[in-house]
């Protein structure tokens, strides 16, 4: 098999050649190719012919272009810098060091004119990134280079569907900014000044995104993707996205293909928009809707097929989810993929649930974690009790516990304070807690040492979890009201990053190698990387100095 390294206006890569044609290594994007003593043309599948260009260090680079632009970090300086390409001399955007370079086994070895020393900088990022502050894979063969995705929620602007059930104006800053700095003592975390209340349509945004998410090791993003019975929603920032370019990043679609009801507020389960998986023409709209991101050169592939992430399964929907997977690979094929690399997320649903066509997993967290070790993470709040005085009320014990109200009405049990009465110090603290309250300390050791139960499941971590500005927290409906982590920090964070950074590099039942963090703006469940007024920049730093 003969490799080449690459290089393009936009990427770093090693292209392979096999069964006589070659292959992009990062993605799988794959084409035809000519090799024309040091001329490489490359037809992609996708978008079109490229020429590049063998150099003295045998790296082939693209015709015409003779700068190469990276982000160059060291123990004195992070910055970028240009190579150039056809004399092999690189200087840093910001300050006067210059010198020589040359690679070597996705090592960059630059000789600095001002002191006449030689650095060795590692490569990161698919060729966008070098460090001489970590060795990355080189120290083992055996470990693998992982790549952080931050799933991405788009409702930061307006869409006609909101401003009709929720009022005009309506956006996810709508809830945040009128909530309380803190609630239960629980500090509410707000944007920081360097990114305020945006609107996720503007460019100025996401390239902010994409300038943060490149300083601080995030590979791409996993876009929340809502279609309803034939209709898209919350569309506009990823189809911006591909008329503007920004971000530019890797990324990937997470369908949310839960009924839209008003559950996420802690109201009734009223249908807003419902799903319809049964409707065969729908799903081929579907489909090519889809096809413009699926062909764009970012859209994260795996043997060139498009990753696309079910949310949520159900056994009800099986056969129907069954026959997209068959109809999408089918058209996905006709289209000059080998077919989608169809994942789900395992939260706090039917994980169990066996779905034909599925080639990998997802640990969606908190949900996953919550499902498989809920009552060794429950917890409580000294000062948030249902009861006034502390004296126990039936009617509240039964609001906040409704599976107790369930054995009465079938006679298991004469009332509720029957039941109260038995528990332990704890259980009744936890019985009694207005809110629904977790330890972020125990789901943290917990995440870090989960088992690692199917092929090609990737693990995920998350930022924090507050949703008291979805919920109502005054009507004494306790079953609805919001639920948060505690003991939540940014250090906590980075150590059980690092761990399950560790444990994904040597998984070697995995071919899909990535870390889920929920999220890059969920802020309004409190999840959030992009910078806020409590951590700053405090979760981001944690990943890139891990």
């Amino acid at each position: 098999m003969n490799k080449f390294k690459i290089m393009s206006t936009e990427w770093f890569d090693t292209m392979y050649i096999e069964n006589n044609k070659i292959y992009r290594d990062t993605n799988k994007d794959f084409g035809t190719y000519n090799l024309i003593e040091d001329k490489l043309i490359i037809h992609w599948s996708i978008w079109g012919s490229e020429t590049f260009i063998k150099n003295k260090d045998n790296v082939y680079y693209k015709e015409n272009i003779n700068i190469f632009k990276i982000k160059l970090e060291s123990s004195t300086f992070n910055e970028d810098a240009l190579l150039y390409i056809n004399n092999n001399n690189i200087n840093l955007k910001y300050s006067s060091h210059s010198g020589t370079y040359t690679f070597n086994h996705n090592k960059l070895y630059i000789l600095w004119s001002h002191n006449s020393q030689e650095e060795i900088f590692y490569m990161y990022s698919y060729g966008k990134n070098f460090s001489s502050l970590i060795e990355s894979s080189s120290k083992c063969l055996d470990k693998k280079l992982i790549k952080n995705i931050a799933i991405v929620f788009p409702q930061f602007h307006e869409v006609e569907e909101n401003n009709k059930f929720w009022g005009e104006g309506f956006t996810e800053w709508t809830l945040l900014k009128k909530i309380p700095e803190k609630i239960e003592e629980q500090i509410i975390k707000k944007p920081h000044d360097d990114i305020g209340y945006y609107n996720l349509k503007s460019i100025e945004h996401r390239t902010y995104m994409e300038k943060l998410s490149n300083y601080f090791n995030i590979h791409g993003f996993c876009f929340y993707h809502y279609w309803f019975k034939n209709k898209k929603i919350m569309y506009e920032p990823t189809e911006l996205m591909l008329k503007d370019g920004k971000p530019d990043k890797p990324f990937m679609f997470c369908w949310a293909n839960e009924q839209w009801t008003k559950r996420w507020d802690g109201g009734n389960n009223e249908i807003l928009i419902e799903q319809d998986y049964a409707d065969v023409e729908g799903n081929n709209d579907h489909f090519i809707y889809l096809l413009q991101f699926f062909k764009h050169k970012n859209y994260i592939k795996i043997n060139n097929k498009p990753i696309f992430i079910f949310y949520r399964l159900e056994k009800k929907d099986k056969n129907n989810i069954e026959q997209i997977i068959k109809q999408w690979n089918q058209l996905a094929i006709e289209n000059n993929f080998a077919g989608i690399y169809f994942m789900r997320f395992l939260g706090p649903f039917d994980n169990e649930l066996e779905i034909e066509g599925i080639d990998g997993f997802v640990n969606f967290e908190p949900g996953y974690v919550s499902q498989i070790n809920g009552n060794d993470i429950l917890s409580y709040e000294e000062n948030s009790s249902i009861f006034d005085d502390n004296k126990y009320n039936e009617t509240d014990y039964l609001n906040k516990n409704p599976d107790i109200k369930k054995l009465i009405d079938s006679n298991i049990l004469q009332n509720g304070h029957q039941h109260y009465k038995h528990l332990n110090n704890i259980e009744k603290k936890i019985r009694t807690t207005k809110f629904n309250v977790n330890d972020g300390k125990i789901a943290f050791e917990k995440i870090a040492n989960q088992e690692i139960k199917f092929k090609n499941q990737n693990l995920g971590l998350f930022v924090g979890w507050n949703n008291i500005p979805r919920r109502n927290y005054t009507n004494k409906k306790y079953t609805t009201y919001p639920m948060y982590y505690k003991n939540m920090n940014d250090e906590l964070f980075g150590e059980t990053y690092k761990k399950i950074l560790d444990k994904s590099s040597y998984n070697q039942n995995n071919e899909n190698d990535f870390i889920f963090i929920t999220s890059w703006n969920e802020w309004n469940e409190q999840s959030s990387l992009e910078p806020n007024n409590i951590d700053g920049y405090n979760y981001l730093y944690q990943i890139k100095l891990k």
